[in-house]
């Protein structure tokens, strides 16, 4: 008989000897290759070979797997999240890929040595050569279908968890969007005070929260709040806060009054631990005049011709004592004058100490485009967009939100100039 095929034949013998140690799949990926195991080197170089193949797109349990996944079709799924999930299936491939390649080079040149080791210290024949041939070869083939298997379930758990990540993705992309539906409306001026509030989440949810409530008698009640903690458990108590502050609302107008109602059924329902800073105010835009109540928040800073003032009398942050009270002040603000509400994420933001907040607030101010609300919020938000956060902080950060209202003086009116009446022709002159 040919040598040639006595070999080939053998091969096939020894494959079917150790299919007990291997996978179906792997098996039969094997023995398309038996006619071409006709060395040792060779042989492992094949099989791991065969290994690699399993890593590229497209086998059956791949990195592709999530792109199946009823979410990754769904209308739901961004665009963003898409372009997330292919650089990151890419990534993967890349890099077991590489691994693979690296183990398949590391193998063929450690078989080499250790044939050549052997035939060195042992000076085999050709017959004893054939069964260490064949105990090597059925050893690299153990080694590596165990490799592969690895690869494989590694593949599947890399695939559920991309599935599970697209979940979770469009769940709080949907949290988000409802949360933003809880933001009222930008109020129409009312007795010639002007209204503006703008949030920035840290993250997809947020804890802050603001509000603007009109009374039927004309004056209007504006909140802001700031939930302690981040993410999914602030949104959800921010939540909370909102529908009880429009319950209380409908009561009482008083900001204190408000904020001791408000502490006492947070804390009777406190099952979290989480806590709220708070400013109310009421404004009298007939009267020009503010009533406001300040719960642990940063102060608020009214700005204009007359300098700055410091709005902080109140008490401490909503749900954290019992039995809490709180105290209100009553302002008079007029023409250009501003008044300006900032959560503790822009105020960490601006890094300065507290006594010299309302002034940095008011510094910043003073560079916006215009005296208006909204000029005022943009300000505020840009100056504190980039920043870090402070000094002492790593990883830093804070919803920010603000909130502004005042009085605009009107533009002044230019007059008109004087209209030029055309030269008469000369027509008209005779």
């Amino acid at each position: 008989m040919n040598p040639l095929i006595a070999t080939i034949l053998q091969r096939a013998v020894d494959l079917r000897r150790v299919a007990r140690y291997v996978s179906s799949d792997a098996l039969r990926d094997l023995w398309r290759q038996a006619p071409y195991l006709t060395s040792v080197g060779g042989a492992i170089g094949i099989a791991a070979a065969i290994a690699v193949s399993k890593l590229f797109p497209g086998s059956s349990g791949g990195f592709d797997a999530p792109s199946r996944h009823p979410s990754a079709r769904s209308e739901e799924h961004t665009s963003a999240a898409r372009g997330w999930n292919t650089w990151r299936r890419n990534a993967v491939n890349a890099h077991a890929i590489g691994v693979a390649l690296a183990l398949v080079v590391i193998t063929i040149v450690a078989s080499q040595g250790v044939e050549r080791l052997i035939n060195r210290v042992l000076r085999p024949d050709a017959e004893e050569w054939t069964w260490i041939g064949d105990l090597i070869l059925s050893v690299g083939l153990l080694v590596m279908t165990m490799f592969w298997a690895r690869l494989r379930q590694a593949r599947a758990t890399i695939s559920a968890l991309d599935a599970q990540r697209i979940v979770i993705d469009t769940q709080l992309r949907i949290a988000a969007d409802v949360q933003r539906a809880l933001l009222p409306p930008i109020p129409e001026p009312l007795g010639g005070v002007h209204w503006y509030g703008s949030v920035e989440s840290a993250g997809r949810v947020g804890g802050d929260y603001f509000d603007f409530l009109a009374l039927p008698d004309g004056r209007m009640v504006v909140v802001l709040a700031d939930i302690s903690g981040k993410g999914i458990a602030a949104a959800i108590f921010m939540s909370n806060i909102r529908a009880i502050v429009q319950a209380l609302v409908r009561d009482v107008s008083a900001p204190d009054e408000i904020l001791r109602r408000l502490s006492r059924d947070v804390l009777a329902d406190a099952r979290a631990g989480l806590y709220a800073t708070c400013f109310i105010a009421l404004v009298d835009p007939a009267r020009r005049t503010m009533t406001y109540s300040n719960a642990g928040h940063p102060p608020g800073i009214l700005t204009g011709p007359r300098g700055v003032r410091r709005l902080g009398v109140g008490g401490p942050p909503v749900g954290l004592l019992e039995g809490a009270t709180y105290d209100a002040e009553t302002v008079a603000f007029g023409e250009d004058q501003i008044i300006t509400l900032i959560s503790d994420g822009v105020s960490e933001a601006m890094d300065v100490p507290a006594d010299a907040l309302p002034f940095a607030v008011a510094s910043e101010i003073s560079r916006a485009s215009s005296r208006t609300p909204q000029a005022v919020c943009e300000q505020l938000l840009g100056a504190t967009r980039g920043s870090l956060g402070p000094r002492d902080a790593e990883n830093w950060s804070d919803d920010r939100t603000v909130v502004a209202f005042g009085v605009i003086s009107p533009a002044p009116v230019l007059p008109r100039p004087h209209s030029v009446s055309p030269m008469p022709s000369r027509s008209a002159i005779r």
